[in-house]
């Protein structure tokens, strides 16, 4: 039986030579290649940190993870944070509409500056919430599990704000402005966390980014293509 002094000679003789075939070979973890360095010891992976830098780097999965996730989840906050702006009158006018319908309440111009102000702040309510619980959510059901919920949260909106006009239904308005802020606060909070996670150290900043980059480019969109329109009516 070795000595614990022998058991270490032995692994320091065998390092070399796993070290010489760790390094021709490279292996394809799925998100992104890196070297095979990352199977060693403890000691040896906290030495090849920058070796497995230097080797990581992109693959189509990788690839199609952030375009999807950016432009599933990105465009979706940006587009609620600006789509309120430019309908502001036609919605205010409809909600004078359905609580006069529906609750018989005539609304002056201070109660109706009131409900709009909170049908707007609303969301930033959900997003504050959702912000806040994103983390807990990840931990407990994962990072694209959050991802997933953020999107049926989304759906379940979507659906209100198409269902609400006709029968007047005001309370959808409040409920779905709700939800989308609540799917987009988990979506700002995990998404980043999520690319960050399934890119290697050195494309972690550039897999970060595009989040928050489309979110504002969306958000700038709408606010100009909206001013447009209203301009043309």
């Amino acid at each position: 039986m070795s000595t614990p002094r022998e058991v270490f000679t032995i692994s320091q003789a065998k390092v070399p030579e796993v070290d010489g075939k760790m390094d021709q070979d490279h292996h394809d973890t799925g998100y992104f290649a890196v070297s095979s360095t990352a199977d060693l010891t403890p000691m040896k992976r906290a030495g090849s940190g920058t070796e497995k830098e230097r080797d990581g780097r992109a693959t189509w999965l990788l690839v199609l993870s952030g375009m999807a996730t950016t432009f599933g989840a990105s465009l979706p906050v940006g587009y609620n944070i600006g789509v309120i702006n430019a309908p502001s009158a036609v919605i205010q006018k409809w909600c004078s509409e359905a609580l006069l319908q529906r609750y018989s309440i005539t609304l002056t111009p201070a109660t109706l500056a009131i409900v709009w102000s909170t049908i707007v702040s609303i969301f930033l309510i959900g997003g504050m919430i959702g912000s806040l619980a994103g983390s807990w959510f990840a931990h407990q059901i994962g990072r694209k599990g959050t991802l997933i919920v953020s999107g049926v949260l989304g759906v379940v909106a979507g659906i209100l704000f198409l269902t609400c006009k006709d029968p007047h239904l005001i309370e959808f308005i409040f409920i779905g402005r709700f939800l989308v802020g609540l799917s987009s606060g988990l979506i700002t909070g995990v998404m980043p966390m999520y690319l960050c996670e399934i890119a290697p150290p050195n494309l972690r900043v550039s897999d970060g980014c595009p989040m928050p980059t489309w979110t504002n480019i969306w958000r700038c969109f709408l606010t100009v293509y909206g001013h447009e329109l209203d301009f043309r009516n």
